[in-house]
């Protein structure tokens, strides 16, 4: 969906200013509409929503796995200084 709506606002972009205004107060009017109506926007989650999210891992066991990853992963190389 996010898709085909970036390919419409590409094609609104090639419209004459005034059609992309007539466009923009539309969309505007049907948000309103729609939020007015009981369809809030979806809760998008922030950092903050994901505290304890692996609560139910126990400890020692995030800790071998995060080891082992650390271990098994390549290090970075070193940045040449300029």
């Amino acid at each position: 969906m996010i898709g085909r709506l970036q390919r419409t606002f590409e094609e609104l972009e090639q419209l004459p200013r005034e059609a992309q205004e007539e466009v923009a107060a539309q969309i505007e009017a049907l948000l309103a509409e729609m939020k007015s109506a009981g369809h809030p926007r979806p809760h998008q989650p922030s950092a903050l929503d994901r505290i304890g999210v692996w609560s139910d891992i126990p400890w020692e066991q995030m800790e071998e796995d995060l080891d082992t990853i650390r271990h098994e992963s390549q290090p970075t190389p070193p940045i040449d200084e300029l």
